[in-house]
């Protein structure tokens, strides 16, 4: 079976647990059509960087509906043929899940958005859900409203801090907001993340880091040990 075999099955899969009168069922309606189109023009034209980018905010999407409908089963489970025999959406009745897919936001400057994107990619891989403005805001969109709604769906912000991001507003905006978030006794954790060496500020000095400054892979698999290991797909490429 072919990767693209295993998105429909999930894709399938995903439409059998919504009810077809939730809004979630229209959006992965279009969705799917989205990820059809981009699957045919992929085996027309060739695989571009451009499509693939395309591809990974669709399923990003996708995996977000999937963790929403079902908890604790990410997208990536619906296509390998795992997942639960019917929905398990969320109850505001119901008491956290300890075992569900943690989100993820990330806060970059715009300067190191390349290494973001790589980051969200590859964390996006093993199954976490991921907030990530390139994918998640678009155009017309409010951006401070996007980023209050990511953070406040958000269990994690990773911070990644460069003398760059050091000096961005936005970084240092959604890192008060977070800390604010803690202070309220709300559930979202900030994760630093050291990708060039510059000063970490104060209230986070004395948490450990995920140190990236000389060896990719060794960082993220550091990040990694963060989140649970039996909601991941560890095997990066």
């Amino acid at each position: 079976m072919s990767i693209f075999d295993e998105y429909e099955r999930g894709l399938e899969k995903l439409l059998s647990l919504i009810p077809k009168t939730a809004s979630d069922y229209l959006d992965v309606l279009t969705l799917q059509t989205s990820l059809h189109e981009n699957i045919e023009d992929a085996r027309l034209y060739g695989d571009t960087p451009e499509l693939k980018a395309t591809r990974i905010r669709i399923l990003a999407q996708l995996n977000r509906i999937t963790v929403n409908v079902t908890v604790t089963f990410s997208f990536n489970d619906l296509c390998s043929g795992k997942g639960p025999a019917k929905t398990h959406q969320r109850s505001n009745s119901q008491p956290p899940d300890k075992n569900k897919i943690k989100k993820v936001f990330i806060s970059h400057s715009s300067v190191d958005k390349d290494f973001a994107s790589r980051l969200c990619t590859d964390l996006q891989n093993t199954g976490l859900p991921v907030w990530f403005d390139m994918w998640d805001i678009k155009v017309g969109e409010s951006i401070v409203k996007k980023i209050n709604q990511g953070l406040e769906q958000s269990d994690y912000l990773v911070v990644v801090f460069s003398p760059d991001s050091a000096n961005s507003a936005w970084v240092q905006q959604e890192l008060d907001a977070a800390l604010m978030e803690q202070l309220s006794k709300k559930n979202i954790t900030v994760l630093p993340l050291l990708l060039r060496e510059c000063e970490i500020p104060i209230l986070l000095r004395s948490i450990k880091y995920a140190d990236f400054r000389y060896h990719y892979q060794s960082g993220l698999e550091e990040l990694l040990k963060v989140f649970d290991p039996q909601n991941l797909s560890l095997a990066i490429s």
